[in-house]
């Protein structure tokens, strides 16, 4: 099959089990287990990722589970980088030095989930 008609048939798809099954023969078979069970909605991002390219091109995006962040820490992040710019307007070297550690922390964590 043609890579940019199986794209565009993958478009349409609504469900994992509707996937070609010379694709689900190429995933681990714990995760083509789950979807024969309909146990498993979407294909987790690693898994897609493991794939080569142009068969990770045939799964929609609809049908891959995003790895998801957290915005807390990035929230966190700002506000801390913030205060270390007001700690040195203020000339609070404390606060400032101390601020900036915990940015440096708190984007360390975000990057990392």
């Amino acid at each position: 099959m043609a890579p940019w008609l199986a794209y565009s048939l993958a478009v349409f798809q609504a469900s994992l089990r509707e996937l070609p099954s010379d694709l689900l023969n190429r995933l681990p078979a714990d995760v083509v287990a789950k979807v024969q069970q309909g146990a498993m909605d979407k294909l987790p991002s690693d898994v897609v990722d493991a794939l080569p390219d142009e068969l990770a091109a045939q799964i929609p995006a609809s049908l891959v589970e995003a790895a998801q962040r957290n915005q807390l820490f990035a929230v966190l992040a700002v506000l801390a980088a913030v205060g270390f710019v007001w700690g040195l307007f203020k000339r609070l070297v404390k606060v400032a030095i101390g601020l900036a550690i915990l940015a440096a922390v708190l984007w360390f964590l975000y990057l990392r989930s």
